[in-house]
């Protein structure tokens, strides 16, 4: 799930709660439409569909419904601040094209761990409940 969060306008002051309140209404904007991806992914999923769609589509309703949770936190827990914990502890992606100190591109950030991402990956996942026989 990729949060974009833009700042407030420099007018107001980082601390202020005019730009709680701009952080406050992103977060929330975001957060409908993350709930509307999940009802139209949903509704993909019950349809008629291949198999592997079925499981690509199960794996974007399983991330999406992760981000909703986490959106969830974020906004009950007041978090308006980037030195908030609730949203240093988050697995954050940005895109840095002048970073002079590693190649550019994207990186991942995590409380002080900042680490250059290898686009791996991992596939479509698809958990299943143990049969009696396993």
């Amino acid at each position: 799930f990729f949060l974009m969060i833009r700042r407030p306008p420099s007018s107001t002051r980082k601390e202020s709660s005019a730009a709680s309140d701009v952080y406050k209404r992103q977060l929330m904007e975001w957060y409908d439409v993350n709930i509307e991806q999940i009802q139209q992914l949903t509704e993909l999923v019950r349809g008629r569909s291949e198999t592997i769609k079925k499981k690509i589509i199960a794996a974007l309703i399983t991330a999406d419904v992760h981000a909703r949770d986490t959106l969830e936190l974020l906004v009950l827990s007041n978090t308006t601040q980037l030195r908030d914990f609730n949203w240093q502890k988050q697995l954050r992606y940005y895109w840095d094209e002048e970073d002079s100190l590693q190649t550019k591109g994207c990186y991942i950030k995590q409380i002080t761990a900042r680490i250059e991402y290898g686009y791996e990956y991992v596939g479509c996942l698809l958990y299943t409940s143990p049969s009696p026989r396993d």
